[in-house]
């Protein structure tokens, strides 16, 4: 998307002082160099990889198009394409072939996750084939993020085999993990469990990946929200910090260009499918709630350097807050609030009567 090239060139065309900042190395690491996820898919059988892949990817209500590009294969990755975005993903069997397997796609390009999925009763297979995995890796690299979501069947033990899995982990000095357990007697819908899943994958790894993530894990609500209350701080910080410059309507030509690419970075954490008429309906939607304000905010921020006495530490609280108005008005359009789900935004599939997780 052009946003992308369009931050990169806010951001540089920053004065050095600001250049530095903090938020803007955050700014740059989520979307300025953001990559392409390398997930490793362990399930246990054809129909399990099949669930795990709709628990992750699909879109309540809509069916699941993954594209493979063979063009773009990365070794022992497949390169697929969910919802306009790339990931490399790499599908694997619990056995004792799966660690060399893992090896050589990591030497390829380093995993970012291992997420498995499978019943109680499976587990033994799946631990063992994560441990061998985990160790395959060499001294010093960065081990991935592991996910186990474990189907347990009416008056199952899943308790007792994530209470084993985690002293397993924990045994070989291992803590980047999550284990959940979903009583399928408790539960309604096949896909019920992967909004917990989801969020722990965005949580557990890279910043540069999470934006993607977001994107394409419709179940990563809490995620989607996360990551945009960080990128609206940071914007917000970044207007405040260039409204501090004494000469007005300088700050005009940054902070408001910035203003709209935050909006529409919020827009594509959201997962919602992005054009210029959804954008323009958005800005629009917003401008009903935000423009008058919006408006008085830039006359204000201009006036208070030119009034003897007023400074710019005025001008730069005014571009600080009413940039973070408008992102989190951003966020209420296209992302909602946690227990007030966004109709416009993607549905989470199934019911979770009783979700155990741990770390």
């Amino acid at each position: 998307m052009k946003v992308f090239d369009k931050l990169g060139a806010l951001l540089g065309a920053l004065p050095r002082a600001l250049s530095s900042r903090e938020e803007v190395d955050t700014l740059l690491e989520i979307a300025g160099r953001r990559r392409m996820p390398r997930l490793v898919l362990l399930t246990a059988s054809d129909e399990d990889e099949r669930l795990l892949l709709r628990g992750l990817f699909e879109i309540e209500g809509e069916p699941l198009t993954i594209r493979e590009r063979e063009g773009d294969a990365d070794g022992r990755w497949s390169v697929v394409e969910i919802r306009g975005e790339k990931l490399a993903l790499l599908k694997l069997r619990p056995g004792r072939e799966a660690a060399g397997i893992f090896r050589s796609a990591h030497d390829e390009g380093s995993a970012d996750a291992i997420v498995a999925f499978g019943s109680v009763g499976e587990e033994e297979a799946l631990r063992y084939s994560i441990l061998e995995m985990l160790h395959a890796c060499d001294e010093g690299d960065v081990s991935p993020a592991t996910l186990l979501l474990l189907a347990e069947p009416t008056g199952g033990s899943g308790l007792e085999a994530r209470k084993a899995i985690k002293e397993d982990f924990a045994r070989v000095g291992y803590s980047v993990y999550r284990v959940f357990v979903r009583s399928e007697g408790e539960v309604r819908g096949a896909l019920a469990g992967f909004s917990l899943l989801s969020d722990a994958l965005v949580e557990l790894t890279e910043l540069r990946i999470r934006i993607i993530l977001c994107r394409t894990l419709p179940r990563a609500k809490k995620a989607r929200e996360e990551l945009s209350d960080r990128m609206i701080d940071a914007f917000s910080a970044i207007a405040g910090a260039v409204a501090l410059t004494p000469i007005p309507l300088a700050d005009a030509a940054i902070i408001t260009p910035l203003q709209g690419v935050m909006v529409t970075l919020v827009g594509y954490v959201s997962g919602r499918p992005l054009s210029r008429k959804t954008l323009a309906e958005a800005f629009a939607s917003l401008g009903v709630v935000t423009a008058a304000g919006f408006g008085l905010r830039l006359v204000a921020r201009q006036a208070v350097k030119i009034v003897p006495g007023a400074g710019s530490a005025a001008a730069a609280a005014i571009a600080l807050n009413g940039t973070k108005a408008l992102g989190k008005a951003a966020k209420l359009y296209f992302v909602g609030t946690s227990g007030a789900p966004n109709p416009k935004a993607p549905k989470g599939g199934g019911t979770v009567a009783r979700l155990n997780s741990g770390s």
